[in-house]
């Protein structure tokens, strides 16, 4: 998987607060799969003291479930 496909994956999840994608917002600051596999991922949402734990458990969801990613 690279980079850009896993920015494409990213950008489907909710952000909760404005009910549009993390790509819609252009809320993914970056997504980075390092060289032993896991994963940097940094985005900004809209309400973060409301939202942050239901956006962290939606991508963590992602890249250890749905991808098979070692690291979130």
């Amino acid at each position: 998987m690279t980079n850009q496909e896993l920015i494409n994956q990213i950008s489907k999840i909710y952000d909760p607060s404005l009910k549009k994608t993390l790509g819609e917002t252009g809320g993914i600051e970056s997504a980075v799969i390092k060289p032993d596999g896991v994963c940097e991922v940094v985005v900004n949402i809209f309400n973060k003291e409301k939202d942050e734990r239901e956006v962290r458990v939606n991508i963590t969801k992602l890249l250890k479930v749905d991808l098979n990613l070692p690291g979130a």
